[in-house]
């Protein structure tokens, strides 16, 4: 929106159904309304990405904080069978410690009224991953809607990241989660 639409008006009262109509023709060229909506898409989208990536954000914490969980778990066990594995134990608790923080990390970035146990279960974390992707869906269907595309168009990027996310955490889930612990993000 570069400049207003300016409408001519003359004082000299003559060619009134002229003036009434080349006042018509430019309203109707007005490309200020499309502008406004095309604002108001593209906000809803900036929206929509960015809860979904909350939402994939803490789907993958909590594929971190299983995978610590489970690694932790198998360390106890074989700290009691062994007395050189007490450096291991020690290892085991460290990761506990990590899980606990990756689990509350989790509900730090979680969006406001998502819901998500302690620990979080698995279809839990598929439900996050499943209601990202939706909103990502959504983003791209307002996204294609816009009136104007650009080549390089960062919401185009930034919908493509956020679905390429949903795929590498849905996988990491169908694994079981991440046994290192290690994620993408």
């Amino acid at each position: 929106m570069d400049k207003p639409c300016r409408i001519p008006i003359f004082s000299s009262g003559t060619g009134g159904e002229s003036a009434a109509l080349t006042a018509r023709r430019i309203i109707q060229r007005c490309d200020h309304p499309a502008a406004a909506e095309s604002g108001r898409i593209r906000f809803r989208v900036i929206e929509l990405l960015d809860r979904a990536e909350a939402l994939l954000e803490a789907a993958s914490r909590c594929l971190q904080a299983t995978g610590k969980m489970a690694e932790a778990e198998e360390l106890l066990l074989s700290a009691v069978t062994a007395a050189d594995e007490a450096e291991k134990l020690a290892q085991a608790l460290s990761r506990e410690e990590d899980s606990n923080r990756l689990v509350v990390a989790a509900f730090e970035v979680l969006p406001e009224g998502s819901e998500l146990g302690c620990p979080p279960t698995e279809v839990q974390v598929e439900a996050l991953i499943v209601n990202a992707s939706a909103h990502a869906d959504e983003a791209q269907q307002l996204a294609d809607d816009l009136p104007v595309k650009n080549s390089d168009d960062v919401l185009q990027v930034r919908i493509d990241q956020v679905r390429a996310r949903v795929t590498d955490l849905s996988s990491q889930l169908g694994q079981g989660g991440n046994a290192n612990g290690s994620s993408s993000a």
